[in-house]
């Protein structure tokens, strides 16, 4: 299994190390500072809440496509 350090992930997510800390520890994953390794469980745990938010942001751009799609249809027809 793979390690990471927060910062190393930080930066691949495009945020400050205390905000990602501060998410890590509201999932109930224990780290100490920006040098803690992240590995098995809970880097598991990490990925797949920034996975789950990522695939919350492409079913609400689905949505909204979709409703602009319609609006444009509608438009044609009328």
């Amino acid at each position: 299994m793979s390690k990471v350090r927060v910062h190393e992930l930080a930066k691949g997510l495009n945020l400050q190390s205390k905000e990602l800390i501060n998410i890590i520890s509201s999932l109930g994953v224990e780290v100490k500072s920006h040098m803690s390794i992240l590995e098995g469980k809970d880097l598991e745990i990490v990925i797949g809440h920034f996975r789950k938010i990522e695939a919350e942001k492409i079913r609400k751009m689905k949505r909204i496509l979709l409703k602009v799609k319609t609006n444009l249809m509608k438009r044609k027809i009328l």
